[in-house]
């Protein structure tokens, strides 16, 4: 409760060394004052640098799967409290698919084809795909793409 960042770092540390992460951890993560701690406590741009890091890792798709697992998905990536439309249930496990799927030809193509750069855009663009259409209002009605 310290410091929930420390479950992302578990997630990075678990997928890129292909530990299997304890079961404890995984109830502690998912339980809704660790999530509201990690919203509250943590700013935004900590987070996105530890998603980073694993996107940028040797296993993006593992650590996508724990935090979706770990119930963290709409936490970590949070959409604006007045999006439109409604997130579907299990929208996140098809987020998770898209990546997987987008790292998958990465690895049959060859990574020295991308730079760096345009293999993370190309995997953060997959993994979003499913929620492109999202919109929100702002305070004066417009509707904005999350």
């Amino acid at each position: 409760m310290d410091d929930p960042l420390l479950v992302l770092g578990a997630i990075r540390f678990g997928a890129r060394f292909g530990f299997m992460l304890d079961e404890e951890l995984k109830e502690a993560a998912a339980c809704d004052e660790v999530k509201a701690a990690l919203s509250v406590k943590i700013s935004r741009e900590r987070i996105g640098t530890e998603i980073d890091l694993m996107i940028s890792g040797n296993q993006p798709v593992q650590a996508m799967a724990y935090i979706s697992d770990w119930k963290l998905f709409w936490v970590v990536f949070s959409l604006h409290m007045k999006h439109e439309p409604e997130v579907l249930e299990g929208c996140d496990r098809l987020c998770v698919s898209y990546l997987e799927a987008t790292w998958n030809l990465i690895q049959l193509i060859g990574q020295s084809t991308f730079t760096d750069k345009q293999r993370r855009l190309s995997l953060y663009a997959a993994m979003f795909l499913p929620v492109r259409k999202t919109m929100y209002k702002d305070n004066r009605g417009k509707k904005i793409p999350w």
